[in-house]
C-alpha cells in the first residue's frame, strides 16, 4: 500500500539519496541500499554483483576494503541495476519473513521502522533512524 511504499522509500532516500554511487565511509556499505561487504557479515554486495552479472552479462565485483576503483566495482553499477537486485533480493527465501512484517504495516512510519529493523537490520537507537522522519515527511507530501 502507499503508506508501506512511503515507509520503504524514506528509508532508502536517507540511506543514500537514491545515490547509486553512494558511500559510507566509515563502512564497506555502499549504493541506494548501502549493502555491506565484510567478514562477519556476509557479503550481500556480491549477491547483488552474481544477479546483475548473471542477468545482464555484466562483470561486476564486491568493494571490499582496499580496494582501488575501477568500473567493474560495485558502486558503478547503474541505478536500474541496483534497483532490480534489491527486489531480487527482497523475493528471496532469506528475505521473505522478513519482507512479510514489513507488509503487514499500516502506517508509513510502522512500515520504515519495520523495513530499518528487519530488512536493514539497524537498532532503534540508531542515529539512522532518527533523521528517517523528515524523509518520510517529504514522501507523504509528494504522495499525497
Amino acid at each position: 500500500n502507499k503508506e508501506q511504499i512511503i515507509g520503504i522509500m524514506s528509508s532508502i532516500y536517507q540511506e543514500s539519496r537514491w545515490d547509486p554511487k553512494a558511500i559510507n565511509t566509515k563502512s564497506t556499505a555502499r549504493g541506494i541500499a548501502q549493502w555491506m561487504c565484510s567478514n562477519k557479515s556476509g557479503c550481500r554486495q556480491e549477491d547483488i554483483c552474481n544477479y546483475v552479472n548473471s542477468k545482464y552479462g555484466t562483470n561486476y565485483r564486491p568493494v571490499r576494503k582496499g580496494d582501488i576503483a575501477d568500473k567493474t566495482n560495485f558502486i558503478d553499477m547503474p541505478l536500474n541495476y541496483q534497483v532490480d537486485g534489491l527486489i531480487n533480493e527482497l523475493r528471496s527465501n532469506k528475505f521473505k519473513n522478513k519482507l512479510s512484517k514489513v507488509k503487514s504495516s499500516k502506517t508509513s512510519v510502522n512500515a520504515c521502522d519495520l523495513w530499518t529493523k528487519h530488512i536493514e537490520g539497524v537498532s532503534p537507537d540508531d542515529a539512522h533512524r532518527k533523521w528517517i522522519n523528515k524523509s518520510r515527511t517529504e514522501y507523504k507530501s509528494a504522495f499525497g
